[in-house]
């Protein structure tokens, strides 16, 4: 059996990190240039310099095993030119996002990475972001804009469950929250204010209108799924999550192709789909149960549209993907 080549999941993975660190590179380059607070600039251009060193790893192995190289994203994508259209307190939030999202890819592609100098490199790479997240933390905490989770009281002894109610949740007396609920409301409500917040710079830069038309249906999206969250929150009478000092600006010229803010959206509709999967498997309440189930499905369904909308423009790169067996076999 050979056993030198790579295997399925570690081409996927290779496909996707390299797509990955290519678009966050673009859109940090953008970043980097609009960026005044001098703190941040040397953790952008730290994060930038990285970045750099994947992509040209990550370019060696598509060269070592004769695979072609994606397309992803390049200069041509990001116009680093164009005038500032998010404040600082907005960029520091999105950079610790960013390297929130790589953290995950990271982990998930190690666990199917049998090739050794491949999972050094996600190795090294995780420990990159992980470094760097706390860079971002310690910076975000410096200047007041951290945003942090509710308190509660700590327990004053372990517990057993015993009544069966405490799955209930739909009708009659509701469970309290427990500590994983109110983490899991807490991240999705911060994660879709920054979607909303973001969505409202690109519509107005965005170029094409039936683009425009959709953004402003995931614009719309986001800021439900955000007040389904905190509503939960403020039913259990905590404070809810708000992002603090982040700003749009009137700017209205693009920093970024349209190619790049479709794929963009359309790269955070998935990654929403599995956290609020997750979130999903952590709740015992049926009520929460339910409206995640709700949340997925609105959000499936708008990431089916966006697909059919990069498909239309021409603007979707496949993955790499395994023979076609009926088709060959109907060749003479």
């Amino acid at each position: 059996m050979q056993t030198n080549r790579l295997v399925s999941a570690e081409l996927g993975s290779l496909w996707q990190t390299y797509q990955y660190e290519s678009m966050s590179h673009c859109i940090l380059t953008y970043f980097d240039r609009t960026l005044d607070d001098p703190e941040g600039k040397l953790l952008l251009r730290r994060l930038l310099d990285l970045q750099e060193g994947h992509l040209a790893a990550l370019r060696q192995f598509f060269e070592r095993e004769r695979i072609p190289l994606p397309c992803g994203y390049t200069e041509t994508d990001v116009h680093p030119g164009a005038p500032k259209l998010f404040n600082d307190a907005f960029i520091l939030q999105f950079v610790a996002f960013m390297n929130q999202v790589a953290l995950e890819q990271s982990q998930m592609s190690l666990s199917t990475a049998p090739t050794r100098d491949l999972r050094h490199f996600l190795m090294q790479r995780l420990h990159h972001y992980t470094e760097l997240e706390d860079a971002t933390f310690e910076l975000l905490l410096e200047k007041g804009l951290f945003v942090r989770a509710p308190y509660v009281p700590y327990p004053t002894e372990v517990t057993f469950v015993q009544d069966p109610g405490f799955l209930a949740g739909l009708l009659g007396n509701k469970q309290p929250l427990n500590v994983l609920e109110t983490g899991h409301l807490f991240i999705n409500s911060i994660r879709n204010q920054l979607g909303t917040l973001l969505m409202t710079g690109l519509i107005q830069t965005v170029q094409e209108p039936e683009i425009r038309e959709y953004l402003l249906k995931g614009k719309q999206l986001a800021r439900e799924i955000a007040g389904i969250f905190d509503s939960v929150t403020k039913e259990a009478e905590l404070p809810p999550a708000a992002l603090i000092s982040v700003e749009v600006t009137d700017a209205t010229e693009p920093p970024f192709s349209d190619r790049l803010i479709l794929n963009f959206v359309t790269a955070l509709n998935t990654y929403g789909l599995g956290i609020y999967g997750f979130s999903l498997a952590h709740t015992t309440r049926a009520d929460l149960a339910a409206q995640l189930v709700r949340i997925i499905g609105e959000t499936g369904k708008y990431g089916t549209e966006g697909l059919q909308l990069l498909i239309k423009y021409g603007y979707l790169e496949a993955p790499p993907a395994t023979p076609n067996r009926q088709k060959l076999a109907k060749q003479e």
